[in-house]
Parts: structure tokens; C-alpha cells; sequence
């Protein structure tokens, strides 16, 4: 691992993050490496953060779990610091004996807070 300053400008926002990159030439796409390395490093984060939020149950509407299998999000606007994602995923209804008596799609959308490493440090929603 390399530590690095990255520097990642699109046409609408410019983001500067200090990360451990991996020196493993093999990991890099063609075209734009950096581009792509920061985007997966984003990624990883935001879905690592994801699994584990307690601003998710909030989209629950029968008290049940987060079937972090079904989780998924997509991005719909970011800035400097801020990213907000649209997420999906099923809720898990449970019986009293433990089974699993239904699942209930639920969705809703988060702005994310992302500190100058480019982790998620804050959810709110929206």
C-alpha cells in the first residue's frame, strides 16, 4: 500500500482524499487508473457503511431485518462531501418460532457525509 493525496475531478465536482492505494499495477483499469481506483474505493466504503447504519431500519415498516443480501444503492447526485444514494433492499419478517414468514421490499434515499478520506462519516435521511 501506497499513501497518497488523490485528486478526482468530474464536471461537476472536484474531491481531494488522502488513501491507501494499492501499488498492485494489476488492480488499475485502462484509461483513467486513479478514476477508477477512487470510484471502487468509494464504493467499497459506502457499501461496507451501508451493511452496518442503524438510519436504514428507519425505511422498515414492520420492525423486521435488513436482508443485507438484497441491499443495493445507486448514487444520485455528490459534491465535495456529500453523496446522495437511493437505496433498495427487503425486509425480513421473522414468526415467533424464528422462520421467516415474509419479506417487504423497502427503499428510500440517504445523504451521505464523506470526511476528507473519503469514508462515510454520517448518514441522514431524506
Amino acid at each position: 500500500m501506497v499513501a497518497a493525496k488523490v485528486h478526482f475531478e468530474s464536471e461537476e465536482t472536484r474531491h481531494t482524499y488522502l488513501m491507501a492505494l494499492p501499488d498492485d499495477p494489476s488492480l488499475y483499469a485502462k484509461g483513467d487508473p486513479q478514476k477508477h481506483l477512487i470510484m471502487r474505493y468509494l464504493m467499497k466504503h459506502i457499501e461496507q457503511y451501508l451493511m452496518s447504519c442503524r438510519e436504514l431500519t428507519a425505511f422498515c415498516s414492520q420492525n423486521g431485518w435488513i436482508d443485507n443480501d438484497t441491499l443495493s444503492y445507486e448514487i444520485l447526485e455528490e459534491n465535495d462531501h456529500h453523496i446522495v444514494a437511493f437505496v433498495q433492499f427487503e425486509e425480513i419478517l421473522m414468526e415467533g418460532t424464528g422462520c421467516i414468514s415474509g419479506r417487504i421490499p423497502c427503499q428510500g434515499k440517504l445523504c451521505l457525509t464523506l470526511d476528507h478520506y473519503g469514508q462515510v462519516s454520517q448518514a441522514e435521511l431524506l
